[in-house]
């Protein structure tokens, strides 16, 4: 009897090898059981209806009525449109995440956390997946979520006794000259430090949101940014629109790079028009 189309050959020593072959051969013989068995062991931990179909090949149409009797059992849980993942597959997975984020937060202790993306990447797992499972374990307060960052709860980044001045050393640089900020190459040069762990430690200030970078290598201090709007903000409510050139002056530092109203423009709070800003108008009151 064939059991089921391999894309390579099944090695007899792999451990679990026959017994998974002895539990598809079960499973293969009613179309529900290997359904649920296609699910439950899919490469990417999670499947698409496409891909339950070209394993399983059911009669047409007969597809969505397994995954509901299914679902409706708690065997098959639905990701979204078209995707499913078996339950057993939740828990293990959850697990593998808390473990990722616990090692994560020993070996980046002054990290708030780590990007979803990075995550994913570290784990093998599918976006739409790894979105469910960190919404899951948000919810149960088994993680949270700090400047779309993800962390244990009980993490408190912290540096060394030993590294703690160095970031507050850089801080106080940009804070200096907050509309004429230093480049890394200059912080380096200042404090005397390598550019590797310059660029770590400017790296670990953006990861906190106390720096942020307005565009490729142009980095502000977080209060400057949010004075900046706020300068901005205040001119437009009284003046009514602001041309590119006057900016400057406002923030009374002629040298302010272009860069910077650029990054302004994207907060969500102004409207622009060629050259010209406006203050975006507030929702309307219904």
């Amino acid at each position: 009897m064939i059991i089921e189309g391999l894309s390579r050959r099944l090695k007899r020593t792999r451990p679990g090898a026959i017994e998974d072959l002895c539990e598809r051969a079960k499973a293969v013989t009613q179309q529900t059981r290997f359904v649920e068995y296609c699910l439950r062991t899919a490469p990417e931990r999670a499947a698409a209806d496409s891909d339950l179909a070209g394993r399983a090949e059911p009669p047409a149409g007969r597809l969505a009525q397994i995954l509901a009797g299914l679902a409706g059992q708690g065997l098959a849980l639905p990701l979204g449109p078209g995707m499913w993942v078996h339950r057993r597959t939740p828990d293990q997975l959850e697990n593998r995440i808390l473990a990722a984020m616990d090692q994560f937060h020993q070996q980046h202790p002054e990290s708030p956390g780590i990007t979803l993306e990075s995550l994913r990447h570290q784990l093998g797992l599918d976006r739409n997946l790894l979105r469910t499972l960190v919404a899951r374990l948000k919810d149960q307060n088994r993680l949270a979520e700090r400047h779309r960052r993800w962390a244990l709860p009980q993490h408190k980044p912290a540096f060394s006794a030993r590294g703690a001045d160095r970031p507050r050393a850089i801080e106080a640089l940009f804070l200096q000259r907050p509309y004429h900020p230093p480049s890394v190459e200059q912080v380096g040069q200042q404090l005397k430090q390598a550019p590797d762990e310059v660029a770590r430690l400017v790296g670990i200030l953006c990861e906190h949101r106390l720096l942020v970078a307005v565009s490729e290598g142009l980095l502000f201090h977080a209060d400057a940014v949010q004075q900046a709007r706020n300068i901005l903000m205040d001119f437009l409510e009284e003046e009514g629109r602001l041309e590119s050139v006057p900016f400057k002056s406002l923030l009374h530092d002629s040298h302010t790079p272009r860069p910077l109203l650029d990054y302004v423009d994207k907060l969500d709070v102004i409207r622009r028009v060629g050259n010209t800003r406006y203050l975006r108008s507030p929702p309307a009151q219904t």
